[in-house]
């Protein structure tokens, strides 16, 4: 936290308190109205995934041999 914002306990005793009073909600509401969106849409670009979930080989796995998988 930017030492703007104080000791993070503080800050995190101050949230959870704002969460429990609905203030962050009221708050959330008020933007979302002023917003006026009726569709987000997340570009996959930004989107991280480990590279295991993509397929990747793990380090202690060995690659398939092309001429084997031709066979």
């Amino acid at each position: 936290l930017p030492a703007e914002f104080g000791q993070w306990g503080t800050v995190y005793r101050r949230f959870r308190r704002w969460v429990q009073n609905g203030v962050i909600q009221k708050i959330l509401s008020i933007v979302n109205a002023d917003l006026q969106t009726h569709t987000v849409m997340v570009d996959g670009t930004f989107i991280k995934v480990h590279k295991h979930a993509t397929g990747a080989l793990k380090e202690d796995a060995h690659p398939m041999n092309l001429s084997e998988s031709s066979r």
